[in-house]
């Protein structure tokens, strides 16, 4: 199968019996990108990794997706990458014009490697499901309603979602799928998004979670708060010039010079003193005005 040439039926759906995942699975590693269960997922994948890609689109389309570590070469090699990955359901297949490979995935279940399978095209590995612990008691309900209140902040500010989107995280009743969607979508950084898929204890996910994304809303918000100064000063200056250019302007209806320092009673006498129309006359005291009211001696 060509990667750029799939069929409509390579596109559709497969359903997967998830408590059928076999427990020897194609690995594919990929830099800077975690998978999570319960999620749907855009995954950019190496053009070396085709020929795995292609024998699970034939197959159960089903692929391990681990992160790879820092130091990793471009082909990834056992020891290169975390152990804890994410089994998930290649959807769609197709190339980019970097060559690079797009896939879209759904994620199933977490996994660890037991143990690599040496004498392939490709990484395989012996694996274990680990589900996550999911405790049900008054903290967790908590920590749920905190995180559901700061994703809704979170993505209001970082995002350009629409306010539909983000009312719908108010109805999401599982706690595991909002912590891994606010860790998918969030700017926690790749490090901690590894963290969070690692850790075994949802409480203990939507409690890092909630520190992180507390953390994210102060710089957000100071962020804005910067922008929104800069841009006040950027418009006070923008209207200190125009004043100044006004202020030429009425200088030379009276024949003064630039040189010439005169006060704002000084020029509203010798505007009454002008032979300026009466319109003129007007809007040369209005500009004055507004000039007093933007000069530092009146704030």
């Amino acid at each position: 199968m060509k990667l750029d040439s799939v069929s409509p039926e390579d596109k559709a759906v497969v359903k997967v019996d998830q408590n059928s995942i076999p427990d020897e699975i194609a690995i594919l590693p990929l830099k800077d990108q975690v998978a999570f269960p319960t999620l749907n997922m855009s995954l950019a994948s190496p053009a070396h990794a085709s020929a795995l890609i292609e024998a699970a689109m034939k197959g159960t389309r089903l692929i391990g997706i681990v992160g790879a570590q820092s130091q990793a070469d471009d082909v990834p090699l056992p020891g290169q990458v975390f152990e804890t990955g994410t089994v998930v359901r290649l959807l769609y297949v197709t190339r980019a014009p970097d060559n690079t490979v797009l896939l879209i995935v759904h994620g199933l279940k977490r996994f660890r490697i037991r143990e690599w399978i040496p004498g392939e095209d490709f990484l395989r590995a012996k694996i274990k499901l680990v589900p996550e612990t999911t405790e049900s008691d008054i903290e967790t309900v908590a920590l749920h309603r905190s995180l559901c209140d700061l994703s809704q902040e979170i993505f209001s500010l970082s995002l350009k979602v629409p306010n539909e989107a983000i009312d719908e995280l108010k109805r999401i009743q599982d706690p595991l799928h909002l912590a891994y969607i606010v860790t998918a979508h969030s700017e926690i950084g790749y490090e901690s998004r590894q963290a969070l898929l690692e850790e075994d204890s949802l409480k203990t996910k939507l409690r890092q979670l909630v520190k992180l994304l507390s953390r994210e809303i102060e710089i957000l918000s100071l962020g804005k708060k910067i922008k929104s100064d800069a841009r006040d000063e950027m418009n006070k200056s923008q209207r200190e010039y125009y004043l100044r250019q006004k202020l030429k302007a009425i200088k030379k209806e009276l024949g003064e010079s630039d040189e010439t320092q005169s006060g704002p009673d000084n020029y509203l006498q010798r505007i009454a003193e002008s032979d300026m129309s009466d319109e003129a006359r007007k809007e040369a005291k209005r500009e004055l005005e507004r000039l007093e009211e933007m000069s530092p001696q009146s704030a």
